[in-house]
């Protein structure tokens, strides 16, 4: 993060950094970027892909 977003900008005040930072998180972060360590797949996709619907045991019956 520190050399992909927060290098290239100079915040007026910490507010300005935490909303700044905040977006590039939900937006890019977490919805486009591809990470190695989840098959290439954005975290979002991959937890998407990952989900178990969880049912009571009572249901299987």
């Amino acid at each position: 993060m520190k050399m992909e977003r927060v290098w290239q900008y100079h915040y007026a005040n910490h507010q300005e950094a935490i909303k700044d930072i905040s977006q590039y998180i939900t937006v890019l972060y977490n919805q486009v970027r591809l990470h190695s360590k989840l098959g290439y797949l954005s975290p979002n996709i991959f937890e998407q892909k990952n989900t178990v619907i969880s049912m009571p045991v009572s249901d299987f019956t």
